[in-house]
């Protein structure tokens, strides 16, 4: 014998699936959001202002550690169409003046660290994960947010991020779980 659904059950079954489409929804506006970015991710740089400049430093800037000294000073010779590239570009904490991270939405963050992530593999030591303190004192990354980039990047390359970078700050707890 089958025993029926009483009301309750089915009015929690309804708003479990309009709960469930909405989240589908809101996720594909993310997904929608992200593949236009995918897409058009640093096409400034092929502006007449940005082309030249990025073509005469980037073999240079490939060669030098991120965050040494010589790469910021590197970084200065040609400020202009990096000013004109961070404005046009949302996922560069730049874009947003003196807010910098806390100006961001969570789409530019992901972008953002996609970024890091890609450009770290042109540079000298190819290593997303010891670019990340020079970042945190760049854009004065909070600990949570520290932890969260470590844990996401983690996530997307299975990578293991050493100890000693992932607790640079004291207040970052070691959130892996086995």
């Amino acid at each position: 014998m089958t025993k029926l659904i009483d009301e309750k059950t089915l009015d929690f079954i309804e708003n479990n699936f309009e709960h469930l489409h909405l989240i589908a929804e809101f996720m594909g506006s993310i997904q929608k959001e992200m593949m236009k970015r995918m897409a058009s991710h640093d096409n400034s740089k092929l502006s007449p202002i940005e082309i030249e400049g990025f073509v005469e430093k980037s073999p240079e800037l490939k060669k030098m550690e991120y965050g040494s000294p010589e790469y910021f000073k590197s970084l200065e010779s040609f400020k202009e169409v990096l000013k004109h590239h961070y404005d046009n570009n949302r996922h560069h904490p730049e874009h947003f003046g003196d807010a910098g991270v806390s100006g961001m939405n969570v789409i530019d963050l992901l972008e953002m660290i996609c970024d890091w992530s890609a450009s770290s593999q042109r540079m000298a030591t190819k290593d997303f994960f010891s670019g990340l303190p020079v970042q945190k004192d760049r854009f004065n990354l909070d600990p949570q947010l520290y932890s969260i980039i470590v844990n996401t990047m983690e996530f997307l390359t299975g990578e293991i991020c050493p100890d000693e970078i992932r607790n640079i700050l004291e207040a970052v707890p070691d959130n892996k779980q086995d």
